[in-house]
């Protein structure tokens, strides 16, 4: 595995350690409302994916060491004031594209704006502003309609994201803060805690 990326319009970041730990939340997007005469509904929201991401012990070793400190400090400078950046856990799996026709539930195969670097055996996530489902590709028959290892479980629509499994577009959850904390006099802790942006 590729090591991690924070990219950003004009620069990329490079973490020169693996990620010690990540967790994606993929929430339910629908919330069950019931009466107290026990008539039921099902809302459905917007599907919030939440990330966290975590490095310890980060060094102040050398001048290496303290340059990214200092990029990190940078890039979340320019992420609590909007700006557009990612994450990628493997800076070599960054496909980011969209579906170019509606994909019915039941679907084997979806057709998406461009097939590089999309490569069978990989999982991948398709993602609209309710649904998120986790998928495996099987074959790129013929670019760019994409087959899956197991049928969709819900429908998307065409414009809906299609993404590797770990390659986000970030947001800053408010009152976060900020990840990169010292731990020790040459040590430091990062902790980036986002949700995926849909801009």
């Amino acid at each position: 595995m590729g090591l991690p990326r924070i990219i950003l319009p004009d620069r990329n970041i490079d973490i020169p350690e693996a990620v010690h730990r990540i967790d994606v939340r993929y929430p339910d997007a629908r919330i069950y409302n019931v009466a107290q005469s026990g008539a039921s509904e099902v809302l459905t929201i917007r599907a919030e994916i939440v990330a966290e991401v975590e490095w310890q012990m980060m060094s102040f070793g050398n001048s290496t060491d303290l340059a990214l400190h200092r990029k990190l400090q940078s890039w979340w400078r320019h992420a609590v004031q909007g700006g557009v950046w990612s994450f990628a856990r493997d800076r070599t799996k960054v496909v980011h594209t969209t579906l170019t026709t509606d994909a019915a539930a039941g679907a084997s195969s979806v057709i998406v704006t461009s097939a590089t670097g999309i490569v069978a055996g990989q999982q991948y996530v398709i993602r609209s502003d309710v649904r998120s489902q986790l998928v495996e590709v099987a074959s790129i028959a013929s670019a760019p309609t994409i087959t899956l290892t197991e049928p969709l479980l819900f429908a998307f629509s065409d414009g809906a994201v299609f993404r590797d499994e770990y390659y986000i577009f970030g947001e800053v959850i408010a009152a976060e803060e900020a990840p990169v904390q010292k731990v020790m006099p040459h040590h430091y802790n990062v902790l980036l805690r986002f949700r995926e942006s849909r801009n």
